[in-house]
């Protein structure tokens, strides 16, 4: 299944799939914010970049890279199916790549969630952050229009707190 749309385009940014050297360029500069996130799900102790490119790489489901003016990608995301119609958002970025295109890729990635939720293969689409990211929990609300589920008590691998947030096929 395809859910790309070739067309979206916002301020500068073009979608298109993902090379490898996109999962490394962004691994390799990756948010701090993002970095301890994924410490603290994996449980690994020090972050090693080729090795968190290749997980990214691996996960199933829509995977998108957001590219800018340039021609390099200024941010990797996607949806990974749970199960039938529920999908998990994910992404990685640079604090470059959002402080150049924060509104873009805002406005890029509510529009992907919508057209995934309008597609008949979702009902729902939910994301899982450290309970300590306090600013991507706003944007969760804000940008995206997610919802607030829950605190997950103990969820990392490290046994740091996580919370959910979700949209549904009501909620458009």
């Amino acid at each position: 299944m395809s859910l790309i749309e070739q067309s979206i385009k916002v301020r500068g940014l073009a979608i298109d799939r993902p090379l490898l050297r996109d999962y490394d360029r962004i691994a390799r500069d990756m948010r701090p914010d993002e970095i301890a996130q994924w410490l603290a799900l994996t449980g690994e102790t020090a972050y090693d970049p080729e090795a968190t490119a290749r997980a990214f790489l691996g996960v199933g489901g829509i995977a998108h890279a957001l590219i800018g003016p340039d021609g390099h990608a200024v941010l990797v995301g996607g949806h990974e199916r749970i199960r039938p119609g529920v999908w998990r958002g994910w992404l990685m970025g640079t604090m470059a790549g959002w402080a150049a295109h924060g509104f873009g890729i805002s406005r890029v990635c509510r529009r992907l969630q919508d057209n995934l939720l309008r597609s008949p293969h979702a009902h729902r689409v939910e994301v899982i952050a450290l309970a300590s990211r306090k600013p991507a929990h706003v944007w969760y609300e804000r940008a995206l229009g997610l919802r607030y589920e829950g605190l997950l008590r103990g969820y990392c691998a490290d046994g740091s707190d996580a919370v959910i947030y979700a949209r549904t096929k009501g909620d458009l």
